[in-house]
């Protein structure tokens, strides 16, 4: 797994996030999302070096968290005529696929269970 991780990743990484939530309050908890992060970590900072650039939340991770997080690093984006940035992203948690998105949306730390069907409210929504 981790060769084909390192085939895809570009030469050049503007920013990295690594998101492992672990915690959770009602949901059962991810003991290997912890694992993964240490493994993208890995592969960022000694095959890409990237570890600069890596912004991690892992552990119990609030939807505030997420919220910032992400808002952080998207504006930190610098985009050019001549240069994309390239933003790598690697997410180990509870997820959620709804309607016809195409990512599914990342269940946080302070999410309360699912009832009666519906999604969780507190669902955060990567494509925002």
């Amino acid at each position: 797994l981790l060769r084909l991780v390192k085939r895809a990743m570009p030469d050049v990484v503007s920013r990295a996030i690594i998101c492992a939530i672990s915690e959770y309050e009602h949901w059962q908890k991810l003991p290997g999302a912890q694992i993964d992060a240490e493994l993208g970590l890995h592969v960022l900072s000694d095959d890409l070096d990237a570890s600069a650039v890596t912004t991690i939340m892992a552990g119990r991770v609030t939807h505030d968290d997420l919220e910032r997080g992400f808002r952080e690093v998207i504006q930190d984006l610098e985009c050019s005529e001549e240069e994309f940035p390239v933003l790598v992203v690697l997410v180990s948690c509870h997820a959620v696929h709804v309607d016809e998105k195409i990512f599914p949306q990342l269940i946080p730390s302070d999410s309360p269970i699912a009832i009666g069907g519906e999604v969780a409210t507190a669902a955060f929504d990567i494509e925002e």
